[in-house]
């Protein structure tokens, strides 16, 4: 299991963390369909580009379909891509893909529940234009 401070240099101050960081796996699926819903809710709804919470909703994002088709996009996931979810206690509250390519990696996704918040502030000394180092994580 990954700490989120070791990932995002977060001042610890010997606190213990807010949430963990670990690989999804399927059990992971209908909880990362209802971050993914909740967090699409909160934020794409727009009246200036005629984008309802009903055209969110419709893209159902908790049906049984969907839901089987990440299962196995999870149970595939090997080599290059990984997908990561939050955890605070049990509950899942946040959720992320990312692609390790040899030049770069890309987060594709990265979605929290709306409630969510970060009371930690990051370390100035952390935030740069440089690239970070190369991390590997274990699953």
């Amino acid at each position: 299991m990954l700490k989120i401070m070791e990932t995002i240099n977060i001042d610890s101050s010997e606190r213990k963390p807010d949430f963990l960081i670990e690989k999804a796996n399927p059990e992971d699926t209908s909880s990362i369909a209802h971050v993914q819903k909740e967090s699409w809710l909160a934020i794409y709804p727009n009246e200036e580009h005629d984008i309802t919470p009903e055209d969110i909703l419709s893209k159902n994002f908790e049906s049984k379909e969907r839901i089987k088709k990440r299962v196995v996009r999870l149970k595939a996931e090997e080599g290059q891509s990984k997908s990561w979810v939050a955890r605070q206690e049990e509950h899942v509250i946040g959720y992320s893909s990312d692609v390790r390519e040899e030049e770069a990696n890309h987060v594709t996704y990265l979605y929290l529940m709306p409630e969510v918040e970060m009371t930690r502030p990051v370390r100035k000394d952390s935030l740069t234009t440089k690239p970070p180092p190369r991390v590997d994580f274990h699953s």
